[in-house]
């Protein structure tokens, strides 16, 4: 009868081995999917950014050159010597035109 006890304390010791084995890589395969996943999500994230930043980009390049053709206008009608009231129109015409009116 001991020597059954005996036998039946190793192959429950080994048993529970095993399952705390198995229960320790699972741990490790669920910690590893999770950290895949965030890093996955991240890339796409960075895509997304990546894709609003160069619409931005162009936005503003866009918008420079327009800025810079109407300074080239400015101060050719300065320089024409046009009338105040007409710098004056073409002004808010641009600050609406922009945007600007937003910030006021």
């Amino acid at each position: 009868m001991k020597k059954e006890k005996i036998t039946m304390s190793i192959i429950i010791g080994l048993m529970f081995m095993a399952l705390t084995a198995l229960i320790f890589v699972q741990f490790r395969t669920i910690g590893g999917a999770d950290i895949s996943a965030l890093e996955l999500m991240r890339a796409d994230e960075l895509r997304t950014e990546i894709a609003l930043l160069r619409t931005r980009h162009e936005e503003v390049g866009t918008r420079i050159t327009e800025t810079n053709e109407l300074i080239a206008e400015y101060e050719y009608l300065i320089n024409s010597g046009a009338e105040a009231s007409e710098l004056f129109r073409k002004g808010t015409y641009s600050f609406k035109r922009f945007g600007a009116e937003e910030l006021m």
